[in-house]
């Protein structure tokens, strides 16, 4: 089903029958896989049975695929045939837990987002991640967990080869969170920082891309009723806005939102008021 505050897709789980004729079974233990350990013999399946986290990879996939076959808009046959194939082309072919566990966390994620695109086309265009050079991607993800700056007090981030942009100015959420943008090639990025209350320590918790300067060139702090606010961004001297993220608090984590589904609700723009 939908979700009505944030615009994402919740598979919801299916009754017992529903899981009948797939390519899972029901587990025997909750704690197990999704097929009955006393029952197997191939090398796999005796792999994933004594490794508890690739068990329960095993298990949260065969409830994505369930929830993912029988849902509205999605073709049962073709998933089917999809995940026949992959357990004959690439899980069965693993021999160690490594290749066991990039596959499984793949192949769900391939499932999951193939759900979420088949319920809410709008919903999906528009909560993708923006295109970025990966090598640039990888560098800005790895200062997520870090210290601002080296002085753990400073609340800005600085990092060698990122300035801020021109006009771009600290967005201010709630509970002591904050957004930052940067920008590296001319490449922009919204880093979410959380300031602990009583040390003042200022951590890098979430980034994401924002869009190429040619889609959207001014970056305000917005608001939805029900869902939250954060930043967006839109072409100068333009109403619509292109993008825009909520600032998740319990998760630490900023989550693009659809802009473009009908009774999502006003999205309300200002320019920020903090900043240098």
């Amino acid at each position: 089903m939908k979700s009505k505050r944030t615009g994402r897709i919740i598979l919801a789980a299916l009754p017992w029958f529903a899981m009948l004729g797939t390519a899972f079974a029901a587990p025997s233990d909750a704690s197990g896989p999704s097929f009955d350990c006393g029952r197997v013999h191939s090398g796999i399946n005796k792999l994933i049975c004594a490794t508890p986290d690739i068990a329960a990879l095993d298990r949260k996939l065969a409830a994505d695929f369930n929830n993912a076959k029988y849902q509205g808009g999605s073709d049962g046959s073709t998933l089917q045939a999809a995940e026949d194939a992959w357990l004959r082309d690439i899980r069965n072919k693993c021999a160690d837990a490594t290749c066991l566990r990039n596959a499984y966390q793949a192949r769900d994620a391939k499932i999951l987002d193939d759900s979420l695109r088949a319920a809410s086309p709008a919903s999906y265009a528009d909560t993708r991640p923006f295109p970025v050079d990966p090598a640039t991607w990888s560098e800005a993800r790895s200062f997520v967990g870090q210290s601002c700056s080296s002085n753990p007090r400073d609340i800005h981030i600085a990092r060698p080869g990122f300035s801020t942009p021109k006009g771009f100015l600290v967005i201010i959420g709630p509970g002591g969170f904050f957004v930052e943008a940067l920008e590296k090639n001319a490449t922009r990025f919204a880093f979410l920082v959380r300031v602990a209350g009583t040390s003042g320590a200022c951590t890098i918790r979430d980034v994401a891309a924002l869009p190429p300067p040619d889609k959207a060139n001014a970056y305000l702090q917005c608001s939805i009723d029900d869902i939250g606010m954060g930043p967006g961004m839109r072409r100068a001297g333009k109403s619509d806005v292109v993008a825009f993220w909520t600032i998740d608090a319990e998760k630490s984590a900023l989550q693009r939102q659809p802009v473009n589904v009908l009774g999502q609700g006003t999205i309300r723009c200002q320019q920020p008021e903090s900043g240098e």
